[in-house]
C-alpha cells in the first residue's frame, strides 16, 4: 500500500493529494475562525454602544414627561416630592448612560473600539490572502483513485488484512472543502471591507495583487495614489528603472520627487481596480504612509459606513 504513495488514517487508506487537502482545509477553517472572532468583538461593542443609546433616548423621554409632570404638580405637595425624586433619579441614569455611550464623532478613535477594528482588518486581509492562494485546488478525489481500485496487488492488499480497510477518499473531507470555501466566498469576497479611524480620516487594508495586504489612508477627491517606499517595497510595489518622475505635495512648503508605478491590481473584498497608477514617494516623506482615494477606483462609488465601520462599492466592476 505505501509502494503506491498510500498511508492509513484509521481503516482508511488515503494518497497524498487527500492529507494534502485536508491540511489546506485546516489551514482556511483556522484563518476562518480567527476572522469571525473578530468581525463577532467589532458587532458586540457597536451593538453595545446602539444599547446605551437607545437607553438613554428612552431615559431622556422618560424625564421630559416627569418634568412636564412636576411642574404641574402643586409646590409642597408630597406628590411634587415625589416627582422630584424620580426626576433625580433619572437623571442621574441618564448621566451614566452618557458617560457610557460613545457619539458617532467620537466612535472608533480609541479603545476598545480602535484596536477591535484594526484587528478585524488584519484578520479579513489575511484570511483574503490565504483564501485566494487556495480556492481553486482541485477537489476532484474519486479520480485519483479509480487506478488503484483496479490495481490488483492495492485490491490483495486491502483484502489480506483483518481489520476491513478500504481505499479513500473521504466525501464528507469533499463535502467540507466545499462548504468552507462558499461561506469564505460569501464573507470576504463581498462589497464591504472593515476599516477603521486614526484620527479624523479612515484607513483600510487592500490585498495587492492578490497576494499582499497594504493599508491606506482613504483620500479625498482625486488626489493620487501615493505610497512610502518602504510600504510599496513590503508590498511587492517597485517602480522601474526608468519610471517617470513627478512632484508631490506632501504638506505645506514640502514637495518630494516621486517615481510612478504602475499595480496590476488592488483588491478590496470581491472589487478591484486594474492598472493603479501610484507615486512611489522617496524614503523622507515616509510618514505619508499610503493614500488612495476614488481617482483610483474609476467605475465604483466607494462610501464609508461609519455606523458599521465599512467600506462599501457600489458600481460597474471592471
Amino acid at each position: 500500500m505505501r509502494s503506491h504513495g498510500l498511508t492509513r488514517q484509521g481503516r482508511l487508506w488515503i494518497l497524498p493529494e487527500e492529507q494534502q487537502l485536508g491540511d489546506r482545509l485546516d489551514t482556511l477553517k483556522r484563518f476562518e475562525g480567527r476572522q469571525r472572532e473578530a468581525m463577532a468583538f467589532v458587532e458586540r461593542l457597536l451593538d453595545t454602544n446602539r444599547g446605551y443609546l437607545a437607553q438613554l433616548t428612552k431615559v431622556e423621554e422618560t424625564i421630559k414627561k416627569t418634568h412636564e409632570l412636576t411642574d404641574k404638580a402643586p409646590a409642597g405637595t408630597a406628590q411634587k416630592k415625589q416627582l422630584e425624586t424620580e426626576l433625580k433619579n433619572e437623571e442621574a441614569v441618564a448621566e451614566q448612560l452618557r458617560k457610557q455611550y460613545i457619539p458617532p464623532e467620537k466612535l472608533g478613535v480609541g479603545p476598545p473600539l480602535k484596536p477591535a477594528l484594526v484587528d478585524l482588518a488584519n484578520a479579513q486581509a489575511e484570511a483574503t490572502i490565504k483564501f485566494l492562494a487556495l480556492r481553486s485546488v482541485s477537489v476532484d478525489l474519486p479520480q485519483l483513485y479509480e487506478p488503484l481500485e483496479k490495481n490488483a496487488s492495492v485490491t490483495a492488499a486491502l483484502a489480506a488484512l483483518p481489520t476491513k480497510d478500504r481505499l479513500g477518499p473521504r466525501k464528507e473531507l469533499r463535502d467540507e472543502w466545499r462548504a468552507c470555501v462558499k461561506r469564505l466566498d460569501a464573507a470576504l469576497l463581498n462589497d464591504a471591507v472593515p476599516v477603521y479611524r486614526e484620527g479624523g480620516v479612515y484607513r483600510v487594508t487592500a490585498i495587492v495583487n492578490d497576494r499582499r495586504p497594504l493599508t491606506f489612508t482613504l483620500g479625498k477627491g482625486d488626489e493620487p495614489t501615493a505610497i512610502a517606499q518602504n510600504l510599496a517595497e513590503a508590498a511587492g510595489i517597485v517602480a522601474p528603472a526608468d519610471a517617470r518622475r513627478v512632484k508631490y505635495h506632501a504638506g505645506e512648503g514640502r514637495d518630494v520627487t516621486a517615481q510612478v508605478a504602475r499595480i496590476p491590481l488592488i483588491r478590496f473584498g470581491r472589487d478591484t481596480a486594474k492598472n493603479v497608477e501610484a507615486l512611489v514617494l522617496p524614503p523622507e516623506a515616509a510618514d505619508i504612509g499610503a493614500r488612495i482615494s476614488s481617482a483610483a477606483l474609476p467605475g465604483y462609488k466607494a462610501q464609508i459606513d461609519g455606523g458599521n465601520f465599512q467600506l462599501k462599492f457600489e458600481g460597474v466592476k471592471p
